[in-house]
């Protein structure tokens, strides 16, 4: 049960705020009855002995300790694992208020980008999936066009500096009925076995999305503990959002003078009276890093994934902390 939210929080709230989230609202609840009507059904699962004759060709990145095996699968016409990726992670996306409301996840990206998949051996099915994508051979004469994460950021000259030494990461996904398995951690060993086969990629970057069915003080108060801590004073050098979120300045101020541990402890209280949590990834590569590692450089709505709010993430992985680093960049004995 939501529990009440505390007067500190409730003065963080401007006077204007309830009538412009009550527009909001009516926005909102037109968008999703819409959504709601054009929801396609979700897809039938793929025969399971084509996935698996599919993955057995596909290069296999390790073995984790329970016995699941991840696989780098490159795009193949009418791929009956691409269609199932796809099923899953709208199957995924909409447990959890997103997703594209079609009966697969699928787009033009997949062609040219690779997917690293966890694959339960014994149930023969996906556990979950990350799309990468290398920019470092997607982006041409500084051209970003061919990256998904150009339609929501407009890049910059900084962060395409850094595109010949970068990877795009999204789309991850763990099915629901492996939520409480160690399953992000496994997709991460594969990462970590990719970036092994690659020693030139410096930096990971990608869209980390907070789902719009959060309230939308919890959205708020996300945005802008991650912009307070993590957003460098010229991220308009870097990138911008295309449709960007709207932070409130009086949440934004109230970080002040906290550390970014006190501010995770409130952020957390806060969260947990709302009838929330913070969203994994969030959490996850927040302490990938030690201090000036990790950026969050602008925040995007996106419309066409249920009106979700995208976070630009910025990893520089020299600065990546030392178990980290042990954990998933360091060859296995």
């Amino acid at each position: 049960m939501n529990q009440s939210l505390e007067s500190s929080e409730l003065s963080l709230i401007p006077q204007n705020y309830f009538a412009h989230l009550s527009g909001r609202c009516r926005h909102m609840l037109n968008a999703r009855r819409y959504a709601a009507h054009e929801s396609q059904p979700i897809a039938f699962p793929e025969a399971r002995h084509r996935l698996r004759r599919e993955l057995a060709s596909s290069r296999r990145l390790g073995i984790t300790p329970d016995g699941k095996h991840i696989y780098l699968f490159r795009y193949r016409p009418n791929s009956s694992v691409l269609k199932e990726l796809g099923r899953l992670r709208e199957l995924t996306f909409r447990a959890v208020g997103e997703g594209t409301q079609r009966s697969r996840d699928i787009d033009e990206f997949d062609k040219t980008y690779l997917q690293i998949i966890l694959w339960n051996d014994q149930e023969s099915e996906i556990v979950g999936s990350y799309r990468v994508g290398e920019a470092f051979n997607l982006v041409k004469k500084r051209d970003t066009s061919a990256l998904y994460t150009n339609g929501l950021f407009d890049y910059r000259d900084q962060f395409i500096n850094c595109m010949p030494q970068a990877l795009e990461l999204g789309r991850s996904f763990i099915q629901p009925k492996y939520w409480t398995k160690r399953g992000l951690d496994y997709l991460w060993q594969g990462i970590g076995a990719y970036l092994q086969a690659h020693p030139n990629i410096r930096y990971l970057f990608g869209a980390v999305s907070i789902s719009n069915e959060l309230p939308d003080l919890a959205k708020q108060q996300i945005v802008a503990c991650y912009q307070h801590y993590f957003q460098p004073d010229n991220h308009d050098q870097f990138a911008a959002a295309r449709l960007p979120f709207q932070t409130n300045r009086s949440i934004l101020e109230s970080y002040r003078d906290k550390s970014f541990a006190q501010a995770s402890a409130h952020l957390k209280q806060s969260l947990k009276r709302q009838g929330v949590s913070l969203p994994t990834l969030y959490k996850h590569y927040a302490e990938l890093c030690e201090p000036q590692g990790v950026r969050f450089i602008d925040f995007n709505i996106d419309p066409k994934f249920s009106f979700c709010v995208d976070g630009l993430m910025l990893v520089d992985l020299s600065h990546i902390k030392p178990q980290k680093r042990k954990r998933y960049l360091t060859p296995s004995a």
